[in-house]
């Protein structure tokens, strides 16, 4: 399933809130709900797995672990075009 230009595309802004450098669980749920609706959860690596499990028990992330996970994603051409997942808009 291409999720492609009918859904806004989720940008790390949405996830990160560079200014106080919080986690915004909504956008993690967001995304992460995304990617298992695009069955890509076996292509986006095993950090996956430990922030999907900490929007299900509702516990903050450590910031940096989120951010490095969200590099390595931008990373993987098809996965973030297929999931419409980008860092920033430039």
């Amino acid at each position: 399933m291409n999720i492609g230009k009918s859904e806004n595309t989720i940008v790390a802004l949405d996830i990160i809130n560079p200014f106080n450098k919080t986690v915004k669980m909504d956008g993690l749920k967001k995304l992460i709900e995304r990617i298992n609706e695009c069955n890509a959860y076996d292509k986006v690596g095993f950090a996956f797995y430990d922030l999907e499990e900490c929007v299900k028990n509702d516990v903050m992330p450590l910031t940096e672990y989120v951010y490095n996970w969200l590099k390595h994603l931008d990373s993987l051409r098809g996965t973030k075009k297929l999931i419409n997942f980008t860092m920033d808009l430039s």
